[in-house]
């Protein structure tokens, strides 16, 4: 009989270097953690974080773990939010909506005036907003679409910088693909939010 523990050591191997394959080809990186438990209660971990990063890991997963015991009481939306919160991290889900509209605002607006100085300065300043949104204020489910508008954004940053004048006309394939991203990422956000207040 195979050992629990080595088939789940195997399994994570795998998951871990899929995981920093599929950050490396996006041009992410960001700390993972995966752990599995064999049925004899022995420990398979695999993380491309430090020791004193796992012990973050442990205290933001105990405040996670105590949050969503607790009961949905009138005024709580979902859980995902709920945990988001229980990190010290999070943000109300319609304050979240409101910078991702701003941003792809900010950009319609760029796209519309090219050659306009205060639709680049706001769209630097929606980008910075946008940057500055704690993972933790987002609903796991558009964790991916969120990876894929950070590298957009990130990368629409360095050309932002990078040019001066006719900024617009220079990055509108930039700017389009964060609008399309964005985009996506407000509806699903909004539905959620729709959905969480019915």
């Amino acid at each position: 009989m195979q050992d629990t523990a080595a088939i789940l050591e195997e399994i994570l191997l795998e998951a871990d270097a899929l995981i920093r394959q599929r950050q490396k080809g996006r041009g992410l990186e960001f700390p993972h953690l995966i752990v599995a438990v064999a049925p004899d209660g022995q420990v398979v971990v695999r993380s491309n974080v430090s020791p004193d990063g796992l012990r973050s890991f442990s205290e933001d997963l105990a405040n996670v773990a105590d949050e969503l015991e607790a009961p949905l009481g009138p005024g709580d939306t979902t859980t995902e939010e709920r945990a988001g919160d229980a990190q010290g991290k999070g943000r109300p889900l319609a304050e979240v909506v409101k910078q991702v509209q701003a941003l792809e605002t900010a950009c319609h607006r760029l796209l519309r005036n090219p050659d306009d100085d205060l639709s680049r300065a706001l769209l630097l300043e929606a980008l910075a907003a946008y940057k500055a949104i704690p993972l933790a204020s987002l609903p796991a489910s558009v964790y991916g679409l969120v990876a894929t508008s950070r590298g957009q954004v990130d990368a629409l940053c360095l050309r932002v910088l990078e040019t001066n004048a006719r900024a617009g006309r220079s990055i509108e394939h930039e700017l389009r693909d964060v609008c399309k991203t964005l985009g996506a990422l407000a509806m699903t956000l909004d539905g959620r939010r729709s959905r969480a207040a019915s």
